[in-house]
C-alpha cells in the first residue's frame, strides 16, 4: 500500500498552514476549508460533518495514487465553491488499473464553483454513489483525455444515486459521455459541449442501468452536440425543455404535446388550425356546420427521475458501454 496523506477536517485544523488549507468554524456551526495556495492533500470528510471547501482560485490535487482528492462519507454535507475563480480539482497521482474518482460522494454534495477535471483512464470527475445526493449549480466539469486511450477514457459525472444539475458547464473533451446516469437525474440547466477537434465524440449523456431502471428528466439546458443522449434498453428518458443542436436525435424522448422550433428549442405544439366544413341535406338551402375541433391535451410525463477510502477499490466499476 502506498504512503497515504489522508486528512480529516480536524487534522487539517491541527496541522495548520503547512497544508495550505485554512480551517475555520467548528462542528456546531460547520467548517470552512479555504485554500491559501495550491494544495496536495487527500481530504476525508468523516463523521456527519457540514463543510464548505473554497478553492479560492487554487488547485487541489491528491497525494496518494489510489485515493480520491475528496472523499465524503454518508451523513456528511459538503459544498464546493470558488470565490475568486479558476480553482481546480483533479488527480495528480494515479495507479494504473485502479481508477478512483476525483471526488467520491456517499453523502450530500453541492458544487457551486471551481473546475473539476477527470483526467485519468477509467476515472470520473464526480462519483455520486447509491443513496447519495448531488446538486450541481455552477462550476465546470471536464471529461478529458490526458493519459487516456479508448476504451479507458474518463467520464465527467457518474450518478448512481439522486442528482440534479441546474447550472454549470460540462465539457466532453474525449470519447466517453460527460454525464453517465445509472440512477435518478434531473437536468434543469447548464451548458453541455464537446471539446477537442479531431476526436470522435459519443453522446454527451448516457442513461443506463444494467441492474434496474435509470431515470433521466431534461427540463432545461443547452446541448451543443450532434450526439446528445443515448438511452439504453428499458431505461427512462424524458425531455420537457431545453435547447438542442440536433433536435432530430432526441425527438423520440420528447414529452407528449411538445415539439421543437426552428432554433432547437422545446415548445408546446401549436394548436391545429380549425377548418369549418358543411354537410348538405335534402334541403339545398340548409347546411350543417361541423367545425373540426380538437382539444390539445398536453401531458408532460416527467420521469422521476467506486469510490474508495484510501487503499480500497470501488465497489462499483466504471465500464465503457459499446458506442460510448
Amino acid at each position: 500500500m502506498p504512503e497515504v496523506n489522508a486528512a480529516t477536517v480536524e487534522e487539517l485544523q491541527e496541522w495548520g498552514p503547512t497544508t495550505h488549507v485554512d480551517v475555520t468554524g467548528d462542528a456546531e456551526t460547520g467548517y470552512t476549508l479555504t485554500l491559501n495556495n495550491n494544495a496536495v492533500q487527500d481530504i476525508e470528510i468523516l463523521g456527519n460533518k457540514n463543510v464548505t471547501i473554497d478553492l479560492n482560485g487554487h488547485e487541489l490535487t491528491n497525494y496518494t495514487a489510489n485515493c480520491s482528492v475528496i472523499y465524503i462519507t454518508s451523513g456528511s454535507t459538503v459544498k464546493i465553491v470558488d470565490k475568486t475563480g479558476k480553482g481546480k480539482i483533479y488527480l495528480a497521482q494515479y495507479s494504473a488499473g485502479k481508477p478512483v474518482p476525483v471526488i467520491g460522494n456517499f453523502g450530500n454534495l453541492t458544487i457551486e464553483g471551481g473546475i473539476i477535471e477527470s483526467n485519468q483512464p477509467g476515472s470520473t470527475g464526480v462519483m455520486n454513489n447509491e443513496n447519495s445526493v448531488l446538486n450541481i449549480t455552477g462550476g465546470t466539469i471536464i471529461a478529458d483525455k490526458q493519459g487516456s486511450t479508448q476504451p479507458e477514457a474518463a467520464f465527467g459525472v457518474t450518478n448512481l444515486g439522486t442528482a440534479t444539475i441546474s447550472g454549470g458547464t460540462f465539457l466532453q473533451n474525449y470519447q466517453l459521455s460527460v454525464v453517465q446516469n445509472t440512477g435518478t437525474m434531473t437536468i434543469a440547466g447548464g451548458v453541455f459541449n464537446t471539446g477537442s477537434t479531431g476526436v470522435e465524440h459519443y453522446s454527451l449523456i448516457i442513461n443506463e442501468n444494467s441492474k434496474g431502471v435509470a431515470n433521466l428528466t431534461i427540463k432545461s439546458g443547452d446541448f451543443n452536440s450532434d450526439l446528445i443522449l443515448n438511452n439504453v434498453g428499458d431505461d427512462v428518458a424524458t425531455i420537457s425543455g431545453g435547447n438542442f443542436q440536433n433536435p432530430t436525435a432526441v425527438s423520440k424522448y420528447l414529452a407528449e404535446g411538445l415539439t421543437f422550433d426552428e432554433n432547437g428549442n422545446v415548445i408546446v405544439k401549436p394548436q391545429e388550425e380549425v377548418t369549418p366544413s358543411t354537410t348538405s341535406t335534402n334541403n339545398p338551402l340548409s347546411t350543417v356546420s361541423n367545425p373540426n375541433t380538437s382539444d390539445l391535451n398536453i401531458e408532460l410525463y416527467l420521469a422521476v427521475i467506486l469510490v474508495s477510502i484510501c487503499g480500497f477499490l470501488y465497489t462499483a466499476t466504471l465500464k465503457k458501454v459499446k458506442g460510448y
